[in-house]
């Protein structure tokens, strides 16, 4: 908690409520590359299949377009599943960083404070066990560093609730956005080395792959709607106000191009299609969420 009482929670404009905007999105929206539209719909789709009819929680702001897509064409939608945003960066600036196998050792007040948040967005694992789905964390990975520190902190979180971690990992997963690359039996793939072996036991672990050009975009691109939420910033009070820039409103107004365009009724048509056309259309639930977002 903070000082106040509450818990540091990293301020984001709700899309929906376009009023609370202003004029803030009128300068225009930063542009993007040809095919972005469908590249983000078909990733979308992936996140969604691959899920196996679990919340949803983006973690930190290279996967805000997803974010901001699904928040629009579930609007409404009764029987989808819930999408979160978690800001989180396990990084410091350099000057911070604490000594250990990655310079990554946390604090008892920076865990204190993560929990709070999330305790917050009703993702810890207490919060866990007693909901209707389970939970999948989503984010572009590289070589899975985040993922793996955000699980040690959720598995430690677990302990300290008094929360079963048998029950908890079972209903816990995570979805890796990665850049398509030829199959070989010599790929790296992040879920199978040892440090996340060691950590995950039966949390479950699953990859979608996409075109470089695209993972790049999301992944790389400096233009987002909030600044970066790294450690150094979990106690920090102030994140709770809004950050203003000419790149920070540029980054809201395609945000919020993104989540109208989604929330209207041909884009959900698309969208349900393309939830029809994955691997997974099969499962039952899948194909009543693409028949809900068709006729909505």
């Amino acid at each position: 908690m903070g000082l106040s009482g509450r818990p540091i929670i990293p301020f984001r404009w709700d899309l929906s409520r376009r009023e609370q905007l202003g004029r803030l999105v009128d300068d225009g929206m930063l542009p993007v590359p040809r095919g972005f539209h469908g590249a983000l719909r078909e990733t979308c789709a992936k996140i969604v299949a691959f899920s196996n009819d679990s919340d949803l929680v983006f973690v930190g702001r290279s996967p805000e377009h997803m974010f901001d897509y699904l928040s629009g064409a579930f609007e409404g939608v009764s029987i989808a599943p819930n999408v979160s945003l978690l800001q989180f960066s396990k990084a410091l600036p350099s000057w911070r960083w604490r000594s250990g196998q990655d310079g990554t050792v946390f604090e008892d007040a920076e865990k204190r404070a993560l929990l709070d948040y999330m305790q917050a967005l009703n993702i810890d694992p207490l919060s866990l066990m007693a909901a209707p789905r389970s939970l999948r964390f989503v984010d572009f990975v590289s070589e899975g560093g985040t993922f793996l520190r955000l699980l040690e902190l959720y598995r430690g979180f677990a302990s300290d609730q008094g929360a079963d971690w048998n029950v908890v990992s079972r209903r816990l997963g995570f979805l890796g956005i990665t850049n398509r690359q030829k199959n070989s039996p010599n790929a790296f793939r992040w879920q199978l080395e040892d440090d996340w072996l060691a950590v995950a036991g039966k949390v479950a672990a699953k990859n979608i792959s996409i075109s470089w050009g695209f993972w790049n975009f999301c992944a790389n691109g400096r233009d987002k709607v909030t600044p970066s939420f790294h450690r150094g910033r979990w106690q920090d009070e102030t994140v709770a106000q809004p950050a203003h820039s000419a790149a920070i409103h540029q980054a809201l107004a395609r945000a919020y191009e993104i989540h109208t365009t989604a929330s209207g009724g041909e884009e959900r048509k698309r969208f349900s299609k393309s939830l029809s056309q994955t691997p997974n259309t099969d499962q039952s639930w899948l194909r009543s969420l693409a028949h809900a977002l068709k006729y909505s």
